[in-house]
């Protein structure tokens, strides 16, 4: 689930305690339903019997078999922390005496990681299953009577796992050495870091760049009654202004009116045209994202290309939409523009028009980046606020942080790229991979 969606939820009780609730009805009905697959491939059971029937066997012998499972997963908790728990001391022991093979050690540390992980979960999965078979109607030894190794099987497993472990030696030597990466874009989120101002207005936007010096700025704006652009990331201004009306419901005039207030500060609702003069004379790059609603005028992007297109280009600001057809529009209006696509969920190879992607953090991972990578494509990540989510951003290797922590993206970031040795790097593999 995206952190941005899990995040409204636990601040609404009632949300909450329905999000809880589901969730224990699903971890219910995954454990009164674990025989389905069982049932259907030993005892050849069509699917509503082997939900019928799945049913029926564990209602009775449903808590032994519980703590079976509860102590299984215990055991292999314990395993997993003794496997990494010796990889990073005998990395730290190289890392302080022996440096010169510090490199080689690291490289064999993860790849028996990776291959003990992988036996472990084999085990489990074994033993789990081990499990269930007193509930079948099946003799254990006709399933294993016929597993007997033949001479091909030995020869076909001993050059898969030689293939998967030069995959993990070639996965952890590409791992130490890509250290030399560039440091990630910081971005400011509507303009503001630890709450030092009103999002998406000239007070917060001057505080933030002339303090915080973040690499861009970003910044929301809708269209007005009136065709003009007004900086405002909400459909409706009730929130901020107490007014109950949206940003085409005004026209711009009226909408600079109003006044904005937040976290203690207070601001009026700026246009778009009075933001991009402030940043330009700051010397401040902007991030835009351009929102769109169903209400918008038709030609709503062809003016906002002849408006803004030219001062956008000239001092090097981006652009960004979750309106795909946006970005596509956009791209085919002035190629010049540079204009990224969000993506709130990871559902979508990184191949499209757009420059580059921007993707709430809890679901994007290292596969979506290479891939995105691979086609010249840079991504950024929003809206991550704590140490470990920026951590892990860092480690997928992304090109920018969207944030509303500026200070600490940039000490963060400055962190991680400056760490040398290599069990700090081992740790951080397993904080990633594992967890």
């Amino acid at each position: 689930m995206p952190e941005f969606i899990l995040s409204f939820l636990t601040k609404n009780p009632l949300y909450f305690t329905l999000m809880i609730v589901g969730w224990l009805l699903l971890a219910y009905l995954a454990f009164r339903w674990v025989l389905i697959l069982p049932l259907m491939v030993l005892e050849n059971l069509d699917t509503k019997s082997a939900f019928q029937r799945s049913w029926e066997l564990t209602r009775k012998k449903r808590l032994p078999l519980l703590g079976k499972l509860i102590l299984l997963t215990l055991f292999n908790t314990v395993l997993y922390f003794l496997l990494f728990g010796a990889g990073y001391i005998i990395q730290a022991i190289f890392d302080t005496w022996v440096k010169a093979a510090a490199l080689p050690v690291a490289v064999v540390n993860l790849i028996v990681m990776q291959l003990g992980s992988e036996i472990l979960s084999i085990f489990s999965t074994v033993v789990a299953i081990s499990f269930l078979f007193p509930l079948l109607n099946v003799d254990e030894k006709i399933v294993t009577q016929d597993l007997k190794p033949s001479k091909k099987l030995k020869v076909g497993f001993t050059v898969t796992a030689t293939l998967i472990t030069l995959l993990f030696a070639a996965n952890g030597l590409l791992y130490f050495t890509k250290f030399d990466q560039n440091k990630p874009l910081i971005i400011s989120h509507r303009g503001v870091s630890e709450e030092n101002g009103v999002q998406n207005t000239l007070p917060a936007l001057r505080a933030t760049s002339t303090k915080l010096k973040p690499d861009y700025v970003e910044m929301d704006i809708h269209e007005t009654k009136d065709g003009q652009f007004v900086v405002m990331h909400d459909e409706n201004y009730r929130v901020l202004t107490g007014v109950n009306k949206r940003p085409i419901d005004l026209t711009l005039a009226q909408a600079t009116k109003l006044t904005a207030k937040e976290n203690g500060h207070q601001a009026k609702v700026p246009s778009f045209s009075e933001y991009l003069k402030a940043a330009d004379q700051l010397h401040q790059k902007l991030l835009i994202e351009v929102k769109t609603t169903k209400y918008d005028s038709s030609d709503m992007l062809e003016r906002f290309n002849k408006l803004y297109s030219a001062t956008i280009i000239k001092h090097h600001h981006l652009i960004h939409s979750l309106d795909y057809n946006a970005v596509s529009t956009l791209k085919k209006l002035n190629p010049k523009l540079t204009v990224y696509y969000i993506q709130p969920y990871n559902f979508s190879y990184p191949n499209s028009v757009a420059d580059g992607f921007s993707m709430e953090y809890s679901t994007l991972n290292d596969d979506f980046v290479i891939q995105a990578h691979l086609n010249n494509k840079p991504v950024f990540t929003w809206d991550m606020d704590e140490e470990d989510s920026i951590m892990r951003m860092l480690y997928y290797g992304v090109d920018g942080l969207i944030t509303d922590d500026v200070q600490l993206a940039r000490s963060v970031s400055k962190d991680y790229m400056n760490k040398t040795n290599y069990a700090d790097q081992v740790l951080n593999f397993v904080a990633f991979n594992f967890s």
